[in-house]
């Protein structure tokens, strides 16, 4: 079952689910939006890009860009390496029980294909689309629930 698309914050209603709900929805669909423009070649990175050497306007002194960038190397950070090696660890458990082209279906949605697509690429039905992702999603789901 697929949930209605909150559009901005006034769509936001306690009744009908959790914010962190809400804010996870909201965020990963403008991520699959962003993705979707970026494979579609209708989003030109150069086009919004600033230059590192601009200023900007911050507590009411003049700074350059490159000078609020911060480094954050993923990789030496113990945590992140840590969990990148469970996730790994649990991929073959997650694709056991799953046929490769559900697999193929679930890696292109999380790349930003819609069902739509999906369906046309598979040549099965939206609904068939959504039944096999809500089944592998319970066995990701499943995965966290024994830790």
């Amino acid at each position: 079952m697929r949930s209605t698309k909150p559009t901005n914050w006034s769509s936001f209603n306690t009744a009908t689910g959790s914010f962190a709900t809400f804010a996870s929805l909201c965020i990963e669909r403008q991520i699959r939006s962003f993705l979707r423009k970026t494979r579609s070649h209708s989003y030109r990175l150069l086009s919004d890009a600033k230059s590192l050497d601009a200023t900007l306007m911050v507590n009411e002194e003049d700074l350059a860009l490159n000078e609020l960038i911060t480094i954050d190397i993923k990789e030496f950070n113990p945590e992140y390496m840590s969990m990148v090696a469970w996730a790994s660890d649990q991929v073959p458990i997650l694709q056991k029980g799953v046929a490769d082209w559900q697999w193929k279906l679930y890696h292109m949605h999380q790349l930003g294909y819609s069902y739509k697509e999906l369906s046309r690429e598979f040549s099965i039905s939206e609904k068939h689309v959504d039944n096999t992702l809500q089944k592998i999603k319970h066995k990701i789901n499943g995965l966290f629930d024994t830790v």
